[in-house]
């Protein structure tokens, strides 16, 4: 009497499908990223709030392909603190002039106006902080 000494069942053959990545829209053709949050001016949020609005633009190149439409979808989102009044008086200025100076030049500025006042100083007592 030999004992049956079981086989292990082949494996398959078969693959799965490709994975296929959806594009969420909002009927606007903006892919779905959440929009940035509110800037008051507090100025520990600059950065976020930047790197928020470039990941939107990024994703929404089509849309926002100028400028001008950058620009403006940022100072919609600078309201009340001192980023409000900045923002009137960005209104204010172009105005006066013919275009905005383009977009890098916009950052440039928004980062000299809010950027903190002692980066290295608030980084340092971040790391001490961690550390504890």
């Amino acid at each position: 009497d030999q004992e049956e000494i079981p086989i292990d069942p082949p494996e398959p053959t078969h693959e799965a499908p490709p994975l296929r990545m959806a594009t969420l829209t909002n009927g606007m053709g903006d892919t779905k990223v959440n929009p940035p949050a509110i800037f008051t001016g507090k100025r520990t949020q600059l950065k976020t709030f930047i790197n928020d609005l470039l990941l939107y633009f990024m994703v929404n190149a089509r849309t926002y392909d100028t400028d001008t439409k950058k620009i403006a979808f940022m100072l919609s989102y600078m309201r009340d603190g001192t980023a409000g009044p900045w923002k009137e008086v960005k209104l204010e200025e172009q105005q006066t002039k013919e275009d905005w100076g383009g977009f890098p030049a916009f950052l440039e500025d928004l980062r000299k106006q809010f950027k903190p006042s002692d980066e290295e100083g608030d980084a340092r007592t971040s790391l001490r902080l961690l550390k504890q």
